[in-house]
């Protein structure tokens, strides 16, 4: 037995070497989405048999395009900085945002769609000293990515610095969300969609370490946690309308360094949650993590872990936590 592992490992440490010579990204996807460990990192994986495919089928082409060209040519919040070539416009500024802004995320007849796997591999906060925009939604290469929110695409095409194949759908309402890492782009720029419709299929694509979906929700291109419109356990709109305050709408790195030094601090107190509804204990479920947790009950992780003394962010299935 233990001959046999140092062979398949002898085989694989051969693969990556001669990966370095020929553009192998393929093989090494192919690699990365085995289930279990891998190099050192642990992937979620789903198998083909319980693989999660869209139902939604598209709007006829004619009438997507007459939709998408009336939203293009009189809706105001199609025609402030829609640019099909970059991802986001980096040199604005910000200060003269407003303190709030509400939003409405469902319009009549509207629906919502989140593409979630069952376990999410990393949240939005900082992480190595930068900000890590977005939710890691593991998943399989290959499972289908839909669009959350009724919405046209702004930008379809390749990131080489990070995102890899990258998706960016502007909704009605002036958010923006993103889709990164996919294996395939499914849609075109200036293309309307419904919520559930096929974006691409998820993959590994750019700066990434094993398959996964990189989501991201922004507004005017500064990036906010999605959690604050998403339930974290239920995966479902928190409520039909969002209020963000300036605060949470510049948490970004690219901001003055005193936006910068004000963005590591973390209010929770701002995610709407009411702190008389939060219960004694909680009972850990499948897919639940210290962080989800802790931002579903306005708690950060290092008081969950203070609560139950808790050393490491492992967690058993059916274990209590203490939230007061």
């Amino acid at each position: 037995m233990k001959n046999l592992s140092k062979n398949f490992f002898f085989l694989i440490a051969c693969i990556l070497t001669f990966s370095s010579f020929i553009d192998s990204k393929p093989v090494l996807e192919v690699l990365l989405s085995v289930p279990g460990k891998f190099m050192g990192t642990t992937y979620s994986q789903v198998d083909s048999s319980r693989k999660k495919w869209t139902t939604r089928k598209p709007l006829p082409v004619d009438s997507a395009r007459k939709i998408a060209r009336y939203l293009l040519d009189s809706n105001p919040v199609f025609k402030e900085d829609w640019n099909n070539e970059v991802l986001f416009e980096h040199n604005k500024d910000y200060s003269e945002l407003p303190e709030n802004v509400t939003f409405t995320l469902l319009g009549k007849d509207e629906e919502f769609y989140m593409n979630w796997y069952g376990y999410l591999s990393w949240g939005f906060g900082m992480r190595r000293g930068k900000l890590h925009a977005g939710l890691d939604i593991c998943l399989s290469i290959g499972d289908t990515v839909a669009c959350a929110f009724d919405g046209v695409v702004r930008y379809a095409g390749v990131h080489k610095k990070g995102y890899g194949r990258c998706v960016i759908v502007r909704h009605l309402n002036g958010l923006e969300t993103l889709y990164g890492h996919l294996s395939k782009i499914c849609v075109d720029t200036n293309e309307f969609l419904k919520a559930g419709q096929l974006v691409g299929l998820g993959g590994s694509s750019g700066k990434s370490t094993g398959p996964h979906l990189h989501f991201e929700t922004r507004y005017k291109d500064i990036p906010f946690n999605p959690f604050l419109l998403i339930d974290s356990l239920s995966h479902k709109l928190r409520s039909n309308t969002i209020t963000l305050s300036k605060e949470q709408m510049t948490y970004h790195p690219n901001l003055t360094p005193k936006n910068k030094r004000n963005s590591n601090k973390t209010d929770t107190k701002k995610t709407h949650f009411d702190p008389s509804k939060t219960p004694n204990f909680y009972t850990v479920k499948k897919g639940d993590s210290i962080w989800g947790i802790s931002q579903r009950y306005g708690l950060t992780e290092q008081q969950l872990k203070k609560l139950n003394g808790l050393k490491s962010d492992k967690l058993q299935i059916g274990q209590k936590l203490k939230l007061k």
